[in-house]
């Protein structure tokens, strides 16, 4: 590995690092604050190494450094066999070595803030086994399960924090320290693998039987409308009570499509695409049947959020950042002006109906969209206030 300076205390736990997580290439991860953009290189740790110049120009610049390891198990991508716990306590990682899961790596991204990587195999995992083993982990030790991922992004250490959240009384940003780099498999990673595995088969029964109960509703609902609607994948939303199970339908079968052209796609934005065209081209689709088409035709989506709660703030995150979708928007609006000239008449007084107009009242983190009356007064409507924003890392 490339030597660095003496005083070079950057290079020198960066170099520890990447030793420690004993992966042979690595995705080193720039994401630039102001635009939220991520900038990917997937480097041997000596060429990471020498790119330390670049790396530190790039983060004065404003750019957050994560790094994550790269393995294959053939052609497929495959986890390395260490996964990231996020958000610890010092107590939470300490723990860790009381209870035979010594970490490989510690970093500290902020004060009192931790990150560890644990080695649970010396061999690439399966990405399933390796994301169950990570939500274990998350979910004993109080970490982030949204980070709970076989491939998530880990702070570099070395670099600084530039996270605005994160400025230190003084205005200035906290280096990400490095506080262990053993490198070693965890004593008890065996345990904590069978347990997952166990957890991954109790799933599996789960699922079969939910896929079970989605097949004979699907069968239901495809027999009623197929043959009127000529076969067509999104048509226009049927009135009554199976508009939910026909979303599910038609959400199912354009999932099916995209991950046949993309077998490698990331779920998450995979579902977040197929719910946008659907409620483009649904747009009257209430929320909750649009909710309710991402629980019945997400492909195997009970077995990627492995319970209840995480599955419903899954749902409701996807569906909030659809609904703020501008192309969404402006499809519904176009739906609600429709509706609202049809079978009501024209106003006592024999005057236009004043239009609606949509605002945006900007709050901070958050972006709301409010339909409000003609020349102001009060709100009609207001829709969920969560910004719409892509999955970035921790």
């Amino acid at each position: 590995m490339a030597t660095n300076e003496p005083g070079d205390r950057t290079g020198r736990a960066m170099a520890a690092q990447l030793r420690a997580m004993g992966a042979e290439q690595v995705d080193v991860g720039l994401l630039h604050g102001p635009t939220n953009r991520m900038t990917n290189r997937v480097w041997t740790p000596d060429e990471a190494q020498a790119a330390l110049s670049w790396l530190r120009r790039e983060n004065l610049r404003g750019c957050n450094v994560y790094v994550r390891p790269v393995a294959w198990q053939g052609s497929a991508p495959a986890s390395a066999g260490i996964v990231l716990v996020d958000d610890l306590t010092r107590e939470g990682a300490a723990q860790l070595h009381r209870d035979g899961l010594r970490p490989a790596v510690v970093t500290e991204t902020s004060p009192r803030n931790y990150q560890a990587w644990v080695r649970l195999s010396p061999a690439p995992l399966a990405p399933l086994l390796a994301t169950q083993a990570a939500k274990e982990l998350a979910a004993r030790y109080d970490g982030d399960p949204a980070s709970a991922d076989w491939r998530h992004y880990g702070r570099l250490a070395g670099p600084t924090n530039r996270e605005p959240s994160r400025v230190q009384p003084d205005g200035r940003y906290p280096f990400v320290l490095l506080h262990e780099s053993g490198g070693q498999t965890a004593p008890r990673a065996e345990e904590l693998l069978a347990a997952a595995a166990e957890r991954l088969r109790r799933l599996e029964r789960q699922t079969e039987v939910l896929q079970a109960d989605e097949t004979r509703l699907l069968a239901r609902v495809t027999g009623s409308y197929d043959a009127g609607r000529g076969g067509a994948s999104l048509s226009p939303a049927p009135r009554g009570g199976a508009v939910i199970a026909d979303l599910g339908v038609e959400y199912r079968r354009h999932a099916e499509r995209l991950i046949a052209r993309y077998p490698h796609a990331d779920m998450s934005r995979l579902d977040y695409t197929v719910l946008r065209d659907l409620a483009t081209r649904r747009p009257d689709a209430t929320r909750q049947a649009l909710s309710q088409a991402l629980r019945l035709g997400s492909p195997n989506v009970v077995r990627r959020k492995t319970n209840e709660r995480w599955l419903t703030a899954y749902v409701e995150h996807t569906t909030t950042a659809v609904l703020l979708n501008l192309d969404v928007q402006r499809a519904r609006a176009a739906y609600q002006r429709e509706q609202g000239g049809r079978g009501r008449g024209p106003p006592r007084s024999g005057t236009a109906r004043p239009r609606a107009r949509h605002t945006f009242a900007v709050g901070p983190g958050r972006c709301v969209p409010v339909q409000r009356r003609h020349g102001g007064g009060p709100a009609l409507c207001r829709m969920h206030p969560h910004a719409d924003r892509q999955e970035s890392p921790s």
